[in-house]
């Protein structure tokens, strides 16, 4: 099964902090790594359907959270680490009920932390991946169709009933 790289991107403003986070994130090879200066180089490539988008909380043309909202209302999936210098609780907190997958400060172990945060999200997004295909095997595997034999009409009438029978959560 050819499976698309996990991308992940990287909106930093500074030049130097920028090439530390790609560095950093790019020490685990199944990582495909890409960087933005700005929100706006970022929206107009979020069609690529990024995994991971490590974000500066302050850009040029935006703050973190209207971009956080931009970003979730795209795609819900995509999960964003914001990445700040200032350590506001209120602000994490409030990022985080936002949809933010966490919330790092810029400091000495940043690199080991983002690199951990990547690695878990990876390992999430595997693991979910998994859950949907053997979900998909079991609906399959005890459909109706298959348990029950007939084509008549109205045993396709009652495939139909007991369809929209599953579909509630009545007892």
């Amino acid at each position: 099964m050819n499976e698309a790289p996990f991308l992940v991107f990287v909106v930093e403003d500074d030049e130097w902090y920028s090439k530390l986070l790609v560095h950093s994130i790019s020490l685990n090879p199944e990582f495909q790594v890409e960087r933005f200066f700005s929100g706006k180089e970022l929206l107009a490539a979020l069609h690529q359907k990024p995994s991971v988008i490590t974000l500066d909380y302050r850009l040029p043309d935006f703050q973190g959270d209207e971009l956080l909202a931009k970003i979730k209302s795209f795609d819900p999936s995509i999960e964003v680490v914001v990445i700040s210098e200032q350590e506001n609780i209120e602000t994490a907190i409030d990022l985080l009920k936002d949809g933010a997958y966490d919330y790092i400060v810029k400091s000495k172990d940043i690199k080991d932390r983002i690199l951990n945060t990547v690695n878990h999200i990876h390992k999430n997004v595997g693991l979910q991946k998994r859950i949907n295909v053997l979900q998909k095997e079991v609906e399959h595997k005890f459909s109706f169709e298959k348990s029950i034999i007939g084509k008549s009409a109205g045993i396709q009438r009652i495939f139909q009933i007991m369809e929209k029978a599953v579909a509630t959560n009545i007892t």
